[in-house]
């Protein structure tokens, strides 16, 4: 369940309610129940039950994934963009730590506050935004055309993704190196004199906001290395050239500039039934159990700490757009509620079966 403050982001908030109620597969979070919760003034999102945590705590346990695992993990990831593709819209924000990983090791999308939606034939008469401009997502996963502020669609996705596929396989993202983070920064001679507490902490501020606009610069301008051992095992040279052909720079040369279908054609994807991966018949690389897998508490969050509210007048919300109730999810619970009466009241006379059956119905359709 997310609970978000109303003021905070209330933007991201719609945009996420808005594509998980639209986007019904099993490569993304599925959305159960939307509602305003009037007594703590907040927006409350209920959605899939993912146990196993996200792909950056399990790449911190195991420092890079294998090439079978990888590729695992980039089919769903490829197949969850696929799903909001072509509903419209652009994911804009692939990573790691937004692919969460159920009990058995499946991984879905998650975090779909970025998404968001640029003109498209059958919605160009009333969307008012009708193109997609500016930065948005995570330093060093953006793509150049995001960066350089110019029109973009749903090909900065696979920018991002080509990113996510590298960490995967050597542990780091390719734009977030630690030559990336000075890429065309100026070193900064060392000043003799002790710096307050205050100091330190606005040179500390400063040097991530350089960071951040370095690795900018990087993704623009550095090719990714792609120089490691590691490219020349096994998958390696067909999982080398589908990343090369994902991280390039012009969207109109990028792996899948002409469709999904080409990048789910390439050799990197050889051997692996898609079909399979599609019905998830695919066995995952492991499967993480019912336990809370993170790091610590502060990765699974505190609501008690999430502070006060901001209320908004009666014009600034509109509840009964913001609630939703999924079918499937509702029609799940009444069976299981059904069965939990059952088992709880135990074995029926034969009489009884026959009055019941006689005198009742539960139309689920």
């Amino acid at each position: 369940m997310k609970r978000i403050k109303k003021r905070r982001a209330f933007e991201l908030c719609w945009n996420e309610r808005r594509a998980l109620a639209v986007v019904d597969s099993p490569f993304a979070v599925g959305l159960k129940y939307a509602f305003h919760d009037a007594e703590s003034s907040r927006l409350v999102l209920v959605i899939d039950l993912m146990m196993g945590g996200d792909l950056k705590y399990w790449l911190s346990q195991h420092k890079c994934f294998g090439f079978e695992a990888s590729r695992y993990y980039a089919a769903r990831t490829l197949l969850g963009l696929k799903a909001l593709h072509d509903r419209d819209f652009v994911y804009r924000d692939v990573k790691p730590e937004n692919m969460l990983v159920d009990e058995h090791g499946r991984v879905r999308l998650s975090d779909l506050g970025l998404a968001e939606e640029p003109a498209s034939p059958r919605r160009r008469t009333t969307q008012v935004h009708s193109e997609l401009k500016g930065a948005s997502g995570t330093p060093g996963y953006m793509a150049p055309e995001m960066l350089r502020r110019e029109v973009y669609d749903h090909r900065v996705d696979y920018f991002s993704l080509g990113c996510m596929v590298v960490e995967f396989i050597v542990g780091v993202c390719p734009f977030r190196t630690r030559d990336a983070a000075h890429w065309g920064g100026r070193k900064k001679k060392k000043k003799k004199k002790k710096q307050d507490t205050e100091d330190r902490a606005l040179r500390k501020q400063a040097k991530k906001e350089d960071a951040r606009a370095n690795m900018a610069r990087a993704a623009l301008e550095m090719a990714p290395d792609l120089t490691q051992d590691v490219w020349k095992e096994g998958l390696g040279p067909a999982a080398k050239a589908f990343c090369k052909a994902l991280l390039h720079k012009d969207p109109s040369k990028r792996l899948g500039s002409n469709g999904v279908k080409d990048i789910l054609d390439h050799a990197f994807f050889g051997g692996l039934d898609l079909d399979e991966v599609l019905a998830d018949a695919v066995e995952p690389p492991f499967a993480p159990g019912k336990a809370i897998n993170a790091k610590d508490a502060e990765s699974i969050g505190d609501f008690a700490s999430l502070g006060d509210d901001v209320p908004l007048s009666d014009g600034d919300f509109d509840t009964e757009r913001w609630n939703y109730v999924s079918p499937d999810a509702y029609q799940a619970e009444v069976v299981w509620l059904l069965q939990w009466e059952e088992e709880k009241r135990g074995p029926r006379t034969r009489v009884e079966a026959v009055a019941e059956k006689a005198s009742s119905a539960c139309v689920l359709s």
